[in-house]
């Protein structure tokens, strides 16, 4: 018989070692956890049709992303104008625009199409997520409970059906750690290498992840054996695919536009500005607990409205202008009161992780359980990881570092999808070695009554 996965002898290869054990029905089973994780997805889409705005949904960026992607087919060059001159823009990270102008290009026209075309995309997260699992627990059980939490991760769910960039920064930050993993347990180089590039397409998409670069690096360096050189070497070459990735973009920024612009002009900003006000109670808003002054709280309004209109619409130099305008105002906010601006920090953390705290108009987010059952289970990880040192660490810190990414800036739910693969892994690990304590528990317990049993017999 024909051996169809010949073409995958490597990652089979790889993937048995990690996991002695994975046969054919396992391989069959990792396919029925894609299948049920697109049924899943592709379902939610159907039972809750969009209706705002033409079916394109409540998210502002999305009437940002999709004048880019057109622009790109219509061959005006990466802009945001919806006429000419077609002024290049840096508004937007462009990984997202260029995945959607390649569904214009297939045909596709609807919202439905995008939003099916992520279903699939976002699907391919468990099937990543569980090879991780396997690399980093050794470990099917482990792999098959992560694949699952995976697939049915509510906020990958409900953000596979917005138009927006972040279940694309999630699937391939999946990608990226599924790779990582693999280079790490197996010490092959090229894995390291493909996990560098797809990291630095992540950054392309979803740019709050760079710092977790430096992370990585330092870890490959210090998991390194060897004199310093070669542990430099090592955690040197992946942030150097990391910036050889982005630097293609930030090139194309400086020749189109004369400024240096790592990735985009985005929304940086306005989120500094935002976090020195925000907090749960006030969220979205331009409060008057903090401007008294009516005419103030206005100005403030209209400020933030024509910048949110100019990263779609104005050429890249109004954009900065009034970038540094509204860096300096978050700056004298920030300095004129640092314990109060660091409190409110401090309070944005859980509107970052758990949704419960703020709605997005009238199109309520997923409850919060399965995210609190998945940060029950990365703080439990320890316990599972015992022995694997930096190869856990790697993917323990990632939560942490997009969390102190985003503490100074306005923020929403949705900005932790690139930490759900990692979170999915260590729960499934932590969740598995739990049930195999507790399953290793009962029988010796069984047993030693057994024992007693008998010798009460033979007495």
């Amino acid at each position: 018989m024909p051996n169809h996965r010949a073409g995958f002898s490597f990652l089979d290869e790889s993937l048995s070692a990690a996991a002695p054990g994975l046969s054919n029905w396992a391989w069959w089973s990792v396919v029925l956890v894609w299948l049920i994780s697109v049924a899943v997805r592709v379902e939610y889409i159907r039972a809750r049709p969009e209706t705002e705005r033409q079916g394109m949904g409540i998210y502002g960026d999305t009437f940002i992303y999709f004048p880019l992607a057109s622009n790109l087919v219509r061959n005006h060059c990466y802009s945001g104008a919806d006429a000419a001159p077609y002024f290049p823009s840096c508004s937007k990270p462009p990984a997202y625009p260029f995945f959607l102008a390649a569904l214009m290009e297939c045909g596709a026209q609807r919202p439905g199409s995008f939003r099916l075309a992520q279903a699939v995309g976002d699907s391919l997260s468990p099937l990543f997520v569980f090879a991780a699992a396997c690399f980093l627990f050794e470990s099917l059980p482990a792999a098959f409970l992560a694949a699952l939490l995976m697939a049915f991760s509510p906020y990958n769910i409900f953000y596979a059906r917005a138009l927006l960039s972040d279940w694309l920064g999630s699937t391939l930050m999946a990608l990226a750690v599924a790779c990582l993993l693999a280079g790490w347990r197996r010490g092959r180089f090229g894995w390291l290498a493909l996990s560098a590039a797809v990291f630095g397409l992540d950054v392309l998409a979803r740019p709050a992840v760079a710092p977790y670069a430096l992370v990585i690096a330092a870890l490959l360096a210090a998991a390194t054996p060897g004199r310093w050189k070669k542990r430099a070497a090592r955690g040197g070459a992946y942030l150097a695919i990391v910036v050889a990735v982005v630097g293609v973009w930030t090139a194309r920024n400086y020749l189109a536009t004369g400024r240096f612009i790592a990735v985009s002009t985005g929304g940086r900003a306005i989120g500094l500005l935002k976090g020195t006000w925000e907090t749960a109670d006030n969220w979205g808003k331009v409060p008057r607990e903090f401007f008294k002054d009516e005419a103030e709280r206005k100005a403030m309004q209209d400020r933030i409205m024509n910048y949110l209109a100019a990263l779609a619409f104005k050429p890249v130099d109004e954009q900065l202008v009034m970038n540094d305008t509204l860096l300096e105002l978050a700056r004298e906010r920030r300095n004129s009161d640092w314990a109060g601006y660091l409190r409110r920090c401090a309070g944005r953390v859980p509107i970052l992780w758990w949704n419960g705290k703020v709605r997005m108009f009238a199109d309520p987010e997923p409850g919060p359980a399965v995210v609190n059952l998945l940060l029950i289970g990365w703080a439990l990880s320890w316990v599972a990881a015992r022995g694997r040192g930096t190869m856990f660490l790697a993917l323990w810190l990632l939560p942490v570092v997009l969390t102190a990414a985003h503490f100074p800036v306005h923020v929403e739910p949705r900005f932790t999808l690139p930490a759900m693969p990692a979170l999915c892994v260590l729960a499934g690990g932590a969740y598995a070695s739990s049930a195999q304590w507790a399953i290793r528990r009962i029988r010796e317990i069984k047993q030693t009554r057994n024992a007693k049993c008998k010798m009460r017999d033979r007495e």
